[in-house]
């Protein structure tokens, strides 16, 4: 059984060891078994693939926006 609320962090510093994977089925499941509830999911990765799992593949960034100094207060609301 899933616990209902908590915050978790999946991490490996080795390629291909299944975190994107793990991840998006993680979020998947709880978001269907706790319809009441948001889930959010935060993407580090460079390559930003978890992302393209749940938004599709898109263009991320403009020349303009590489010189903008961003941090993650930025974009999490």
């Amino acid at each position: 059984k899933m616990p209902s609320e908590g915050s978790y962090a999946i991490w490996n510093n080795r390629g291909g060891s299944g975190k994107t994977n793990l991840t998006y089925h993680l979020a998947i499941k709880y978001a269907y078994r706790n319809p009441d509830k948001t889930v959010l999911v935060v993407d580090m990765c460079p390559q930003a693939d978890l992302s393209h799992a749940f938004l599709g593949k898109f263009k991320t960034t403009t020349k303009t926006d590489r010189k903008k100094k961003m941090s993650l207060r930025h974009v999490l609301i």
